[in-house]
């Protein structure tokens, strides 16, 4: 059964920020805990290490709504942001599995990079890194072309790295979601030194 419907995409057209946030907390975010106590143990599988579930908390807002919001799978219970993640996030634009690396994982990004440099698999994505909301990210196949450009803003210290595809809400189900994820987990493992 899909986590998510056509309805939920709505969620992200409420104007202000009390109401778009109340609507997350009420209806998305409940349900995004459910999907990752579903997949953190089969993600551990597919990745070979722990996969602890985080939503976002949107903590720093108080002005703008967010734009998406998602769960995402880390190697530390404490949080996620410091390592590479692979996560499923929601807009209104549809549900998005991906492979991020924030701002914060400085310290581990450049050897990242160097380890995706060496692979550079020839994958269908989306580039979600710098999104401005006004459309879903397209597909591409990752090209080199593709891959130097996602580098370049990996190995800069306000860079990061942020891939994904986005999918229909009703194919949001849990075993529809690991799936869809498997590219991913393949790239974080790539990143986290792996494969």
């Amino acid at each position: 059964m899909p986590k998510f419907s056509p309805e939920d995409l709505e969620i992200f057209a409420i104007p202000g920020f009390e109401e778009r946030m109340g609507a997350i907390r009420e209806h998305i975010h409940p349900r995004l805990q459910e999907l990752g106590e579903e997949l953190a143990e089969p993600l551990a599988a597919h990745t070979g290490e722990p996969m602890f579930p985080h939503v976002a908390k949107h903590a720093r807002r108080s002005v703008n709504p967010p734009e998406d919001t998602w769960v995402a799978f880390g190697p530390e219970k404490r949080g996620y942001k410091k390592y590479p993640y692979v996560g499923v996030a929601i807009s209104r634009f549809g549900v998005h599995p991906q492979v991020v690396c924030k701002q914060e994982s400085w310290e581990n990004r450049p050897t990242m990079a160097d380890r995706l440099d060496a692979r550079r698999p020839a994958l269908r994505l989306g580039n979600f890194q710098d999104w401005k909301f006004a459309d879903a990210p397209e597909e591409q196949v990752a090209d080199d072309a593709f891959w130097d450009a996602r580098l370049h803003k990996m190995r800069l210290k306000t860079g990061g790295l942020d891939l994904g595809r986005t999918i229909h809400p009703e194919r949001s189900s849990p075993d529809a979601l690991l799936g869809e994820l498997a590219d991913f987990t393949h790239l974080y493992r790539v990143l986290r030194g792996m494969e």
